[in-house]
């Protein structure tokens, strides 16, 4: 089974590139793959208040088809390239401190349930409540957001890799943000 996927930058920041990729069932043409991207655009565009100023998402222009070991088939320009997201936060932030969205699949592989994550971070101080968790309004809107993608046509999926060379792909079924903060480590730290 093949997936097209799409790759967003975030660029801006004192920490570096950040990149965030999605992906969706099938070879997708480049209608179809645009269409993809602008969905992923706008799941980005609801966190735009929350990322700091002076940073940016911007999309790559072309999306590319993999096997689904990974390994890449073509690449799909796309008819209408997303256009960058300039994010709007304000205020202090903790480089590599923000929340984490998961990605729900009906698939088991090996006795497990495939399930995908994507890391938005950093975030603004200002989308937390006085107890260190998300601010139940920013949470309640994100995970609209992460739900409505979910849902969207074209269908996004997990991949994943599993011990023993078993590659998976599925369809998500639902998405969730837990009300905590999520850090990003590095193989470094």
């Amino acid at each position: 089974m093949a997936f097209t996927q799409v790759r967003f930058i975030l660029s801006g920041l004192p920490s570096g590139l950040g990149y965030t990729t999605f992906r969706w069932d099938g070879e997708l043409n480049a209608t179809d793959a645009s269409t993809a991207a602008a969905n992923a655009r706008t799941l980005l565009n609801a966190f735009v208040a929350a990322i700091p100023s002076g940073s940016t998402y911007t999309s790559d222009s072309s999306a590319t088809t993999h096997q689904d070991t990974g390994v890449l088939i073509s690449d799909v320009p796309l008819t209408t390239v997303p256009g960058p997201i300039t994010n709007t936060g304000a205020g202090s932030y903790a480089g590599g401190a923000g929340f984490s969205i998961t990605w729900q699949t009906a698939a088991v592989v090996v006795g497990k349930r495939v399930r995908g994550r994507t890391y938005i971070a950093p975030v603004v101080a200002s989308i937390y409540d006085t107890g260190g968790t998300l601010a139940t309004t920013q949470l309640n809107a994100y995970r609209t957001a992460a739900t409505t993608f979910a849902a969207s046509i074209p269908r996004p999926v997990v991949w994943s890799r599993r011990p023993g060379g078993i590659f998976a792909v599925s369809q998500m079924s639902g998405a969730t943000i837990a009300d905590k903060v999520a850090l990003i480590k590095s193989r470094r730290d």
